[in-house]
């Protein structure tokens, strides 16, 4: 494949309006400055001219070709290479079967036969599916006529309704152009004085190569913004949302709008250590609030965040990327949203103001949104919002992919106090528009290992898209949408950022004093549905994290109804506070959310303890159950855990019920060909498990039981594993392969007693919540089909553990 470093400057389209004089503008577009002029602003121009102005961080003046472009006709050999390839072909052939035979061999002694063969069938078909783009990166950048309207400084926001109050107030923020972008839904006399709108049809006008790649309602339709505002002058960019009040409706004294000079900071900037291993910060923590986490920030990690108390310190100037917090409304996932808050209050979070501005180094990552962002010139190439992906996940995962790249420039991202009041308006949080978050903690280390050896940066901005799109982190359509932005942005004038030579991971001297410097965060009060927690957050953060020890090592499957879907990204997320590792098993496999299936649930157990050899233990659960966790802390996970002693709050009987062989009945367990399958199952056992076996039952019993919990210790794995192929042969039901391969693999006597003992059943003609005990080990069954039933299993929880609100 050939690539050349070139980007076309000219325009998609040829869209034309007119200025003052009559003359044609290209792709012009009309706005109101106040609600008194209309003015027509040219839009990109065809021609080359003088006067484009100069990046902040020199630009790349040595233009590379990687490879040249192939010719028309390729040259013909020569005749003695003719002569060598024929008098030597069978040579020539013998020698790359060899060399491509010890190639395959060493790759199945690592990996295994089949998944070799997988995944070069798979490598296979991304090469084919995704091609790396030919794309024309190096022509003269093109010279842009910015008209009347031209401002270093402006915001962009995209608008849905009438103008609101908060959009008043950043229309009057001195010294910065609000740019407002509507879709389907904003009015069309959307009017705000001192604002240009561009409405769905104006943006069409533009004629930018991205948009034929997004959707006009969509949130990647700020794109079209951000290159109408670098069009028209800007070398800042405040990234903003409607709901956005300024502190203080000053930007530059909440930001460091100005990276040098008399304006720019001169106090260093504190920095989070280079840790080994370590790609990920909560920045919350740092702002007083111990408890939370940002939207993005994977919710599984949330437990393995430390309090930082030494920090680095860095000279300021290269932070391109300043993220800023915002009080109230803070920036939070949807269901930490819905656990944080009374139904009809709410959500009000108070940052720690004077907590200083704290950076990112090379190799650790934080969430960056559009909610509260500003962007310096060396970094407006980063902007670009994905196009496919759910609509509160796609600043997020702009945010990881413009920070691995902004590390090619040597910039950074700096977290800075709160710079803005968000006010909840309690406008619902759908789940569906977060079903991308779960990507993230895969995501942030597939970009932290990425590396590439492209020659300038728009090259590895299209390598690094092409990269995520072929291990699906993101579609194709966002390698064409990268390829359309690099294009405009040439087009409108941008120069792309000069690369450093600094070797990623290591530290830069001439930045870093050698020094530590100490800073202890506060810790400010959370919020627990609606009321102000401060007494007693330090025991209930402690009793979680004690949970979080205990459970962290063990894998949890849980088994859910091939019609919950739906549910399945809230049980993981849910489950994941608890559980380092949360494998999904149904019926019926789904690949987007990572849901495995199969006939029968102890099937793929095996895969399982493969794949996490390490564990302490593996935990089955079915998604109707309700696991009352804080009850299992005491329990042995060295032994085995059943319901064969469980007894139930309607019945004192155990859940493990022997039948006779010669029993009657019309229950499908009673079929003689179950029977005989159980029969050929004890058979098919080895002598010293069918030694333990009979020690519990004899020939003439078996047991069948629900079977929907269950727990097996690391010691147990090899047994398990060779019990479940007898299972799967004879087609054994789980209510009677779980309790039959437990017998087999140890005496009941040496399981332990107290796990599961408590179970309370609901019934299907009352409310489950009134079955609800925290003192029991498990409550069920009680199904959750939707988010509203999954909350409302999660505030029953929440009366054994009240920090729940910290979780989902």
């Amino acid at each position: 494949m050939y690539v050349q470093d070139r980007i076309d400057p000219s325009p998609a389209g040829n869209g034309e309006a007119r200025d003052g004089s009559g003359a044609p503008a290209r792709n012009g577009v009309h706005f109101k400055l106040d609600s008194n002029s209309t003015t027509v602003i040219p839009g990109r121009n065809e021609e080359d001219f003088e006067g484009s102005e100069e990046s902040e961080v020199e630009e790349d003046t040595e233009r590379r070709p990687i490879l040249p472009a192939p010719s028309s006709s390729p040259p013909e050999p020569s005749s003695s290479i003719q002569s060598f390839v024929v008098e030597n072909f069978p040579k020539i052939v013998i020698g790359l079967f060899v060399f491509l035979s010890a190639i395959v061999f060493l790759m199945v002694r690592s990996r295994g036969d089949n998944a070799v063969l997988s995944c070069i069938e798979s490598a296979s078909r991304q090469r084919e599916e995704i091609p790396y783009p030919r794309v024309d990166l190096e022509a003269a950048s093109a010279k842009v006529d910015k008209g009347i309207l031209k401002s270093e400084k402006w915001i962009v926001v995209a608008v849905s309704g009438a103008p609101s109050e908060e959009i008043q107030q950043l229309a009057k923020l001195d010294g910065w152009q609000l740019l407002a972008l509507g879709n389907s839904q904003t009015p069309t006399k959307w009017e705000v004085p001192g604002a240009i709108f561009l409405s769905k049809d104006a943006q069409a006008g533009l004629n930018f190569r991205v948009q034929s790649h997004i959707d006009p309602d969509g949130p990647a339709r700020k794109n079209v913004g951000y290159l109408f505002a670098i069009q028209h002058g800007a070398r800042k960019i405040y990234d903003a949302d409607e709901k956005i009040i300024v502190r203080g409706g000053n930007l530059e004294k909440v930001f460091d709008v100005e990276l040098s000079g008399t304006s720019g900071r001169r106090e260093p900037l504190y920095q989070y250590r280079m840790v080994e291993n370590r790609t990920i910060v909560n920045p919350y923590v740092h702002f007083g609030q111990r408890s939370m986490w940002p939207r993005g920030f994977p919710v599984r990690m949330v437990g393995e965040t430390s309090l930082e108390v030494a920090y680095n310190e860095i000279a300021p100037g290269r932070h391109f990327i300043q993220q800023g917090l915002a009080n109230g409304f803070a920036d939070v996932d949807a269901l930490f949203y819905y656990t944080r808050r009374s139904e009809r209050e709410a959500l009000s979070i108070e940052f720690d103001l004077q907590a200083p501005p704290v950076a990112l180094p090379q190799g650790t990552m934080a969430p960056v949104s559009s909610v509260n962002t500003l962007f310096h010139s060396p970094a407006l190439w980063s902007l670009m919002i994905p196009a496919d992906v759910s609509s509160r996940a796609a600043d997020v995962v702009r945010g990881y992919w413009a920070q691995r790249l902004l590390w090619e420039v040597g910039g950074m991202v700096v977290v800075f106090p709160p710079t803005a009041h968000r006010v909840d308006q309690l406008d619902p949080i759908l789940l569906k528009d977060e079903k991308d978050l779960h990507k993230m903690e895969r995501l942030i280390n597939f970009v932290v290992s990425w590396r590439s050896d492209k020659r300038s940066l728009f090259q590895r901005i299209l390598h690094l898209s092409h990269s995520m799109a072929e291990n699906g982190y993101w579609s194709a359509q966002n390698v064409d949408l990268t390829v359309a932005w690099l294009q405009d942005l040439v087009s409108v004038g941008y120069r792309q950022p000069r690369m450093l030579a600094l070797e990623l991971g290591r530290v830069d001297p001439l930045l870093y004093n050698s020094e530590h410097v100490q800073f202890v965060p506060e810790t400010l009060p959370s919020v627990y549905l609606g009321i102000h927690e401060s007494s007693q957050l330090e025991k209930e953060m402690g009793d979680w994290l004690k949970w979080r020890r205990y459970f962290g090592n063990i894998v949890l499957v849980l088994d859910c109804s091939p019609d919950a879907n739906a549910t399945v990204l809230a049980w993981r997320m849910f489950y994941s506070r608890l559980f380092k590792h949360v494998e999904i098993r149904s019926r019926e496999s789904n690949a987007g959310l990572r849901v495995e299936g199969g006939n029968f649930t102890y099937q793929s157990l095996p895969e399982v303890f493969d794949r996490y050899p390490h564990a302490d233990g593996y935990l089955y659960l079915k998604d109707d159950a309700v696991f009352n966790y804080w009850n299992f802390v005491t329990s042995n996970k060295n032994k085995l855990w059943s319901l064969q002693k469980s007894r139930t709050a309607i019945q004192p009987k155990t859940t493990w019920q022997v039948i006779g062989f010669k029993r009657p009945g019309s229950a499908w367990y009673l079929a003689s060909s179950v029977k005989k399958s159980i029969k050929a199952a004890v058979r098919s056992l080895s002598p010293k498990m069918l030694a333990n076996y009979r020690k519990s039952m004899d020939d003439m019993h078996f047991v069948v039981s629900s079977s929907d919990s269950f727990y097996i210790p690391h010691r147990y794995v090899s047994d398990f594993k060779a019990l479940v192929p007898i299972g799967v042969k004879l087609e054994l039901r789980p209510e009677l392969a779980i309790p039959l391969f437990f017998l087999a693999m140890e005496k009941p006597a040496s399981y332990d007693s107290e796990a599961f003992k408590y179970v309370a059943e609901t019934s299907v003609r009352r409310d489950p919540a009134v079955f609800y005990r925290k003192s029991k080990h498990l409550v069920r069954p009680w199904s959750a089909r939707n988010v509203s039933e999954i909350v409302r299993r999660i505030r029953a929880l929440s009366i054994g553990d009240p920090l729940l609100v910290e979780i989902l």
